[in-house]
């Protein structure tokens, strides 16, 4: 019984007031004529006007009772779930803020580490142990610009790239002091967004490769054009860095370099499910594929 009333509650939901009312006033008069024939039935021969009226007025009376019952149910019903859709509205509103609020801290005590750091670097006279400190700098500088997008988004779920990519080109340039004039940078960044998840390791990514693409493709002041190109076709995400310069070493493997910054890159794309190809011909290219949330 309370399975056959659940059934009749949820399909009343779906049903429009004006509509209902109208179900309603047929079912009496369903009803005023069912009585009718019943009781014509059984008082068959012997029943006069008055008690025919009688018993018509009892019956349209007990239909309209039913109709006025089904009303203030399907009122009641809709009150309740305007209520629900309020109480849930709030709570996805206060949710919202406090994913904001939790990105906005995280941007700001990583801005915080990299200040830090930046402090420690103009310290150091050593230009190696220098250049370790700025490089951790900038890392912290990437993840920090991740929760920062994220943080300037409506719905907090995904970044647009093309805005990170240029952000995080014209932090590079500034952090190294690159000469614009001498290096041009060519970006071609399709309609990518990244959840948190993949967005930070492939934030991690870009920056170790346009750093080094930056600080070693051309050097002694050298000429050149840095390309960045970042696709989607069919789910699969390709990423290409590639530059001009003067390549790598002959003979070279990422795999078996021990730079960090190689290692960081080749961690980072098994983490995102991805695949890594370095190449070195008249210049480096570097290519990420991957399909986001595959493990």
């Amino acid at each position: 019984m309370l399975n056959l009333l659940d059934k009749i509650l949820n399909r009343l939901k779906t049903i429009k007031l004006w509509n209902l009312l109208w179900i309603s006033l047929i079912l009496s008069e369903i009803f005023t004529a069912l009585m009718n024939t019943i009781m014509g039935l059984l008082w068959w021969g012997r029943i006069d006007n008055d008690l025919l009226l009688i018993g018509t007025v009892d019956a349209f009376a007990v239909g309209l009772f039913v109709t006025v019952i089904i009303i203030i149910m399907f009122r009641e019903i809709r009150n309740y779930e305007r209520q629900g859709k309020e109480q849930l509205k709030q709570a996805l509103r206060e949710k919202e803020s406090l994913l904001r609020e939790i990105h906005h801290r995280v941007k700001n005590n990583m801005a915080v580490v990299s200040s830090l750091l930046s402090l420690e670097a103009r310290k150091i006279k050593d230009a190696t142990v220098r250049s370790l400190f700025e490089k951790s700098q900038q890392r912290v500088r990437s993840m920090a610009l991740v929760h920062e997008k994220l943080y300037q988004t409506k719905d907090l779920s995904s970044i647009n790239f093309e805005s990170y990519i240029k952000s995080m080109v014209l932090d590079i340039i500034s952090m190294y002091r690159i000469d614009t004039s001498a290096i041009t940078t060519e970006i071609n960044i399709g309609d990518i967004e990244l959840d948190l998840e993949s967005a930070v390791p492939c934030g991690l990514i870009i920056n170790e490769l346009l750093t080094n693409a930056f600080k070693h493709a051309f050097p002694k002041n050298g000429r050149g054009v840095l390309s960045i190109n970042f696709t989607r076709t069919d789910g699969t995400y390709t990423l290409i860095i590639k530059d001009n310069g003067v390549g790598l070493p002959e003979g070279f493997d990422y795999r078996e370099a021990d730079t960090l910054g190689f290692q960081l890159v080749d961690i980072l794309t098994g983490q995102l499910g991805g695949t890594l190809q370095i190449k070195s011909d008249k210049g480096t290219e570097a290519v990420v594929m991957f399909k986001p949330g595959k493990d």
